[in-house]
Protein backbone atom coordinates (compact mmCIF):
# COMPACT_ATOMS: atom_id res chain seq x y z
CA UNK A 1 0.00 0.00 0.00
CA UNK A 2 1.40 3.40 -1.02
CA UNK A 3 -1.09 5.89 0.40
CA UNK A 4 -3.82 5.75 3.01
CA UNK A 5 -6.30 8.62 2.69
CA UNK A 6 -8.29 9.30 5.87
CA UNK A 7 -11.51 11.32 5.61
CA UNK A 8 -13.53 12.12 8.76
CA UNK A 9 -17.18 12.60 7.78
CA UNK A 10 -20.52 13.29 9.45
CA UNK A 11 -23.76 14.14 7.65
CA UNK A 12 -22.08 15.18 4.41
CA UNK A 13 -24.90 14.40 1.98
CA UNK A 14 -24.47 17.78 0.24
CA UNK A 15 -20.73 17.29 -0.27
CA UNK A 16 -19.95 13.57 -0.40
CA UNK A 17 -20.44 13.15 -4.17
CA UNK A 18 -18.10 16.03 -4.94
CA UNK A 19 -15.51 14.77 -2.44
CA UNK A 20 -15.49 11.21 -3.75
CA UNK A 21 -15.37 12.32 -7.36
CA UNK A 22 -12.34 14.49 -6.57
CA UNK A 23 -10.31 11.91 -4.66
CA UNK A 24 -11.20 8.87 -6.77
CA UNK A 25 -10.28 10.67 -9.98
CA UNK A 26 -7.00 12.02 -8.59
CA UNK A 27 -3.84 11.24 -10.53
CA UNK A 28 -2.28 8.05 -9.19
CA UNK A 29 0.62 7.20 -11.52
CA UNK A 30 4.23 7.86 -10.50
CA UNK A 31 7.17 6.75 -12.66
CA UNK A 32 4.81 4.69 -14.84
CA UNK A 33 3.51 2.83 -11.79
CA UNK A 34 -0.06 3.05 -10.55
CA UNK A 35 -0.08 3.82 -6.83
CA UNK A 36 -1.94 1.55 -4.46
CA UNK A 37 -4.31 3.83 -2.53
CA UNK A 38 -6.97 3.12 0.07
CA UNK A 39 -9.69 5.56 1.11
CA UNK A 40 -10.81 5.29 4.73
CA UNK A 41 -14.10 7.13 5.25
CA UNK A 42 -14.50 7.52 9.02
CA UNK A 43 -18.21 8.15 9.61
CA UNK A 44 -19.37 9.63 12.90
CA UNK A 45 -22.94 8.34 12.67
CA UNK A 46 -24.41 10.07 9.61
CA UNK A 47 -28.19 9.85 9.29
CA UNK A 48 -28.85 12.21 6.37
CA UNK A 49 -28.30 9.87 3.42
CA UNK A 50 -24.50 10.13 3.36
CA UNK A 51 -24.02 6.40 3.97
CA UNK A 52 -26.37 5.41 1.17
CA UNK A 53 -24.42 7.56 -1.28
CA UNK A 54 -21.09 6.14 -0.14
CA UNK A 55 -22.35 2.59 -0.61
CA UNK A 56 -23.10 3.36 -4.25
CA UNK A 57 -19.47 4.36 -4.74
CA UNK A 58 -18.22 1.29 -2.87
CA UNK A 59 -20.06 -0.91 -5.39
CA UNK A 60 -17.94 0.65 -8.15
CA UNK A 61 -14.58 1.07 -6.38
CA UNK A 62 -13.27 -1.40 -3.81
CA UNK A 63 -10.58 1.02 -2.64
CA UNK A 64 -13.19 2.74 -0.47
CA UNK A 65 -13.65 1.49 3.08
CA UNK A 66 -16.48 2.83 5.24
CA UNK A 67 -15.66 2.68 8.94
CA UNK A 68 -17.94 3.62 11.84
CA UNK A 69 -16.45 6.14 14.27
CA UNK A 70 -18.57 5.58 17.36
CA UNK A 71 -16.90 8.51 19.17
CA UNK A 72 -18.15 10.87 16.42
CA UNK A 73 -15.49 13.60 16.59
CA UNK A 74 -12.74 14.19 14.03
CA UNK A 75 -9.91 13.55 16.47
CA UNK A 76 -11.25 10.04 17.16
CA UNK A 77 -11.77 9.48 13.43
CA UNK A 78 -8.14 10.34 12.71
CA UNK A 79 -6.74 8.07 15.42
CA UNK A 80 -8.98 5.17 14.43
CA UNK A 81 -8.03 5.69 10.80
CA UNK A 82 -4.33 5.76 11.65
CA UNK A 83 -4.66 2.45 13.47
CA UNK A 84 -6.37 0.88 10.46
CA UNK A 85 -4.29 2.48 7.70
CA UNK A 86 -1.97 0.12 5.83
CA UNK A 87 0.30 2.61 4.04
CA UNK A 88 3.45 4.38 5.18
CA UNK A 89 2.20 7.69 3.81
CA UNK A 90 -0.97 9.13 5.35
CA UNK A 91 -3.01 11.92 3.73
CA UNK A 92 -6.00 13.57 5.34
CA UNK A 93 -8.88 15.01 3.34
CA UNK A 94 -12.03 16.88 4.36
CA UNK A 95 -15.50 16.74 2.85
CA UNK A 96 -15.84 20.53 2.76
CA UNK A 97 -13.02 20.94 0.24
CA UNK A 98 -12.18 20.48 -3.45
CA UNK A 99 -8.90 18.87 -4.48
CA UNK A 100 -6.82 19.28 -7.65
CA UNK A 101 -6.08 16.19 -9.75
CA UNK A 102 -2.42 16.17 -8.67
CA UNK A 103 -3.16 16.54 -4.93
CA UNK A 104 -1.99 13.08 -3.86
CA UNK A 105 0.95 13.01 -6.28
CA UNK A 106 2.39 16.31 -5.00
CA UNK A 107 2.20 15.24 -1.36
CA UNK A 108 3.45 11.71 -2.07
CA UNK A 109 6.47 12.87 -4.09
CA UNK A 110 7.45 15.50 -1.53
CA UNK A 111 7.31 13.04 1.37
CA UNK A 112 9.23 10.41 -0.60
CA UNK A 113 11.94 12.96 -1.35
CA UNK A 114 12.00 14.30 2.22
CA UNK A 115 11.98 11.39 4.67
CA UNK A 116 12.50 13.72 7.64
CA UNK A 117 9.50 15.96 6.90
CA UNK A 118 7.00 16.40 9.72
CA UNK A 119 3.67 17.42 8.21
CA UNK A 120 3.24 18.83 4.70
CA UNK A 121 0.26 20.30 2.91
CA UNK A 122 -0.75 22.43 -0.03
CA UNK A 123 -1.88 26.04 0.09
CA UNK A 124 -5.59 26.35 0.83
CA UNK A 125 -7.86 28.84 -0.91
CA UNK A 126 -10.80 29.91 1.22
CA UNK A 127 -14.08 30.08 -0.72
CA UNK A 128 -17.68 30.83 0.21
CA UNK A 129 -19.86 27.77 0.57
CA UNK A 130 -22.96 29.39 -0.98
CA UNK A 131 -24.04 32.68 -2.56
CA UNK A 132 -25.25 34.37 0.62
CA UNK A 133 -23.75 37.65 1.79
CA UNK A 134 -22.72 36.15 5.13
CA UNK A 135 -20.91 33.28 3.43
CA UNK A 136 -18.88 35.74 1.37
CA UNK A 137 -18.04 37.83 4.45
CA UNK A 138 -16.85 34.74 6.34
CA UNK A 139 -14.69 33.62 3.41
CA UNK A 140 -13.09 37.05 3.01
CA UNK A 141 -12.39 37.57 6.71
CA UNK A 142 -10.83 34.12 7.15
CA UNK A 143 -8.49 34.92 4.25
CA UNK A 144 -7.55 38.34 5.62
CA UNK A 145 -4.39 39.02 7.60
CA UNK A 146 -6.32 41.61 9.61
CA UNK A 147 -8.97 39.01 10.37
CA UNK A 148 -6.85 35.99 11.33
CA UNK A 149 -3.25 37.18 11.16
CA UNK A 150 -0.49 35.93 8.90
CA UNK A 151 -0.49 32.16 8.59
CA UNK A 152 -1.53 29.12 6.60
CA UNK A 153 -4.84 30.70 5.52
CA UNK A 154 -3.16 33.44 3.48
CA UNK A 155 0.19 32.06 2.30
CA UNK A 156 1.23 33.56 -1.04
CA UNK A 157 4.76 32.23 -1.48
CA UNK A 158 5.74 29.98 -4.40
CA UNK A 159 8.31 28.22 -2.21
CA UNK A 160 7.94 25.82 0.70
CA UNK A 161 6.96 27.83 3.78
CA UNK A 162 7.30 26.72 7.39
CA UNK A 163 4.12 27.33 9.42
CA UNK A 164 2.79 26.66 12.92
CA UNK A 165 -0.05 24.54 11.60
CA UNK A 166 -1.97 23.86 8.37
CA UNK A 167 -5.20 22.44 7.04
CA UNK A 168 -5.28 18.64 6.88
CA UNK A 169 -1.80 17.64 5.61
CA UNK A 170 0.22 14.50 4.95
CA UNK A 171 2.67 12.52 7.05
CA UNK A 172 5.09 9.62 7.08
CA UNK A 173 3.61 7.02 9.39
CA UNK A 174 6.80 7.06 11.47
CA UNK A 175 6.05 10.60 12.69
CA UNK A 176 3.17 9.18 14.72
CA UNK A 177 5.51 6.61 16.22
CA UNK A 178 7.81 9.46 17.19
CA UNK A 179 5.40 12.07 18.58
CA UNK A 180 2.25 10.00 19.17
CA UNK A 181 -1.30 10.06 17.80
CA UNK A 182 -3.66 13.02 18.08
CA UNK A 183 -4.52 13.95 21.66
CA UNK A 184 -8.18 13.00 22.14
CA UNK A 185 -8.63 15.56 24.92
CA UNK A 186 -8.60 18.12 22.07
CA UNK A 187 -12.04 18.00 20.45
CA UNK A 188 -11.05 21.26 18.76
CA UNK A 189 -7.46 22.23 17.91
CA UNK A 190 -6.04 18.70 17.83
CA UNK A 191 -4.18 19.47 14.60
CA UNK A 192 -2.55 22.58 16.09
CA UNK A 193 -1.47 20.64 19.17
CA UNK A 194 -0.12 17.73 17.13
CA UNK A 195 1.82 20.08 14.88
CA UNK A 196 3.27 21.69 18.01
CA UNK A 197 4.65 18.30 19.01
CA UNK A 198 6.03 17.77 15.52
CA UNK A 199 7.84 21.12 15.64
CA UNK A 200 9.09 20.40 19.16
CA UNK A 201 10.60 17.18 17.77
CA UNK A 202 12.56 19.43 15.34
CA UNK A 203 10.52 18.38 12.32
CA UNK A 204 9.04 20.94 9.98
CA UNK A 205 5.39 21.71 9.25
CA UNK A 206 5.41 22.95 5.66
CA UNK A 207 3.09 24.29 3.01
CA UNK A 208 4.69 23.14 -0.23
CA UNK A 209 4.44 24.69 -3.71
CA UNK A 210 2.92 23.21 -6.82
CA UNK A 211 -0.79 23.37 -6.20
CA UNK A 212 -3.65 24.47 -4.01
CA UNK A 213 -6.99 23.16 -2.83
CA UNK A 214 -10.27 24.90 -2.04
CA UNK A 215 -11.63 24.98 1.50
CA UNK A 216 -15.28 26.00 1.90
CA UNK A 217 -16.00 28.04 5.00
CA UNK A 218 -19.10 28.24 7.12
CA UNK A 219 -22.05 30.17 5.74
CA UNK A 220 -22.97 32.14 8.87
CA UNK A 221 -20.96 34.81 10.66
CA UNK A 222 -22.04 33.48 14.06
CA UNK A 223 -20.68 30.04 13.11
CA UNK A 224 -17.33 31.71 12.37
CA UNK A 225 -17.41 33.35 15.80
CA UNK A 226 -18.05 29.96 17.42
CA UNK A 227 -15.17 28.37 15.51
CA UNK A 228 -12.73 31.13 16.53
CA UNK A 229 -13.95 30.94 20.14
CA UNK A 230 -13.15 27.23 20.16
CA UNK A 231 -9.74 27.73 18.53
CA UNK A 232 -8.74 30.29 21.16
CA UNK A 233 -10.01 28.03 23.94
CA UNK A 234 -7.94 25.15 22.55
CA UNK A 235 -4.76 27.25 22.38
CA UNK A 236 -4.95 27.76 26.14
CA UNK A 237 -5.20 23.98 26.49
CA UNK A 238 -1.97 23.72 24.47
CA UNK A 239 -0.35 26.30 26.77
CA UNK A 240 -1.24 24.27 29.83
CA UNK A 241 -0.26 20.89 28.41
CA UNK A 242 3.10 22.00 27.04
CA UNK A 243 3.83 24.71 29.63
CA UNK A 244 4.36 27.33 26.97
CA UNK A 245 3.43 30.98 26.42
CA UNK A 246 1.25 32.25 23.57
CA UNK A 247 2.82 34.07 20.64
CA UNK A 248 2.49 37.84 20.45
CA UNK A 249 0.48 37.44 17.22
CA UNK A 250 -2.06 35.18 18.89
CA UNK A 251 -2.41 37.63 21.79
CA UNK A 252 -3.43 40.62 19.65
CA UNK A 253 -7.22 40.22 20.11
CA UNK A 254 -6.76 39.54 23.83
CA UNK A 255 -4.61 42.62 24.41
CA UNK A 256 -6.97 44.72 22.32
CA UNK A 257 -9.98 43.96 24.49
CA UNK A 258 -8.00 44.20 27.74
CA UNK A 259 -6.98 47.72 26.69
CA UNK A 260 -10.61 48.47 25.88
CA UNK A 261 -11.67 47.41 29.37
CA UNK A 262 -8.97 49.65 30.83
CA UNK A 263 -10.89 52.65 29.51
CA UNK A 264 -13.06 52.17 32.60
CA UNK A 265 -10.00 53.19 34.62
CA UNK A 266 -8.69 56.01 32.44
CA UNK A 267 -10.00 57.42 29.14
CA UNK A 268 -6.51 57.54 27.63
CA UNK A 269 -6.82 53.81 26.92
CA UNK A 270 -9.53 54.55 24.38
CA UNK A 271 -6.85 55.72 21.91
CA UNK A 272 -5.62 52.23 20.82
CA UNK A 273 -9.20 51.03 20.47
CA UNK A 274 -10.13 54.03 18.32
CA UNK A 275 -7.12 53.22 16.12
CA UNK A 276 -8.29 49.61 15.87
CA UNK A 277 -11.80 50.69 14.89
CA UNK A 278 -10.35 52.95 12.21
CA UNK A 279 -8.34 50.03 10.75
CA UNK A 280 -11.34 47.69 10.98
CA UNK A 281 -13.49 50.27 9.19
CA UNK A 282 -10.82 50.69 6.50
CA UNK A 283 -10.67 46.94 5.79
CA UNK A 284 -14.46 46.70 5.88
CA UNK A 285 -14.81 49.39 3.24
CA UNK A 286 -12.03 47.85 1.16
CA UNK A 287 -13.58 44.37 1.19
CA UNK A 288 -17.13 45.57 0.62
CA UNK A 289 -16.30 47.57 -2.51
CA UNK A 290 -18.05 45.05 -4.80
CA UNK A 291 -21.68 44.93 -5.83
CA UNK A 292 -24.24 44.08 -3.12
CA UNK A 293 -21.61 43.91 -0.36
CA UNK A 294 -22.28 45.34 3.09
CA UNK A 295 -19.64 47.37 4.93
CA UNK A 296 -21.61 46.90 8.15
CA UNK A 297 -21.47 43.09 7.84
CA UNK A 298 -17.70 43.17 7.36
CA UNK A 299 -17.23 45.50 10.32
CA UNK A 300 -19.43 43.25 12.44
CA UNK A 301 -17.42 40.23 11.29
CA UNK A 302 -14.00 41.75 12.01
CA UNK A 303 -14.88 43.11 15.45
CA UNK A 304 -16.84 39.97 16.32
CA UNK A 305 -14.10 37.52 15.33
CA UNK A 306 -11.54 39.32 17.50
CA UNK A 307 -13.97 39.53 20.40
CA UNK A 308 -14.82 35.82 20.04
CA UNK A 309 -11.10 35.00 20.23
CA UNK A 310 -10.76 37.13 23.38
CA UNK A 311 -13.73 35.44 25.09
CA UNK A 312 -12.51 31.97 24.05
CA UNK A 313 -9.04 32.69 25.43
CA UNK A 314 -10.38 34.01 28.75
CA UNK A 315 -12.75 31.03 29.01
CA UNK A 316 -9.75 28.76 28.39
CA UNK A 317 -7.79 30.44 31.19
CA UNK A 318 -10.72 29.88 33.54
CA UNK A 319 -11.26 26.27 32.47
CA UNK A 320 -7.66 25.06 32.35
CA UNK A 321 -5.81 27.16 34.90
CA UNK A 322 -8.51 28.02 37.44
CA UNK A 323 -10.89 25.06 37.22
CA UNK A 324 -7.94 22.80 36.35
CA UNK A 325 -9.80 20.89 33.62
CA UNK A 326 -7.80 18.57 31.38
CA UNK A 327 -9.90 18.21 28.26
CA UNK A 328 -11.94 20.27 25.83
CA UNK A 329 -15.68 19.79 26.29
CA UNK A 330 -17.68 20.79 23.21
CA UNK A 331 -20.84 19.04 22.01
CA UNK A 332 -19.83 19.67 18.39
CA UNK A 333 -17.50 21.84 16.36
CA UNK A 334 -19.84 22.84 13.53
Amino acid sequence: MDISVIVPIYNEVKFIDRLLDDILKNDDVVDNRKLDIEFLLMDGGSDDGTIEKINLYIEKDNRIKLIHNKMKFQVHAMNLGLQMAEADIIIRCDAHSRYPKNYFILLYKYLKGNPDAGNVGLKSITKKIDNSKESEVVSDILSSKFGVGSGHRNIKSDEAVEVDTLLFGAWHRKIFDQVGLFDESFIRGQDYEHNYRIRTAEKKVLIIPGGEFIYYTRNKIKKMFKMIFQYAHAKVHVMKKHKTLPTLKSMFPVLLWIITLLTLIHPIFICPYVAYLFIAFYYSIKMSSGINKSTVLYLYGFIGIHFAYFIGFIKGIIDYFIRNENEIKFNHTR
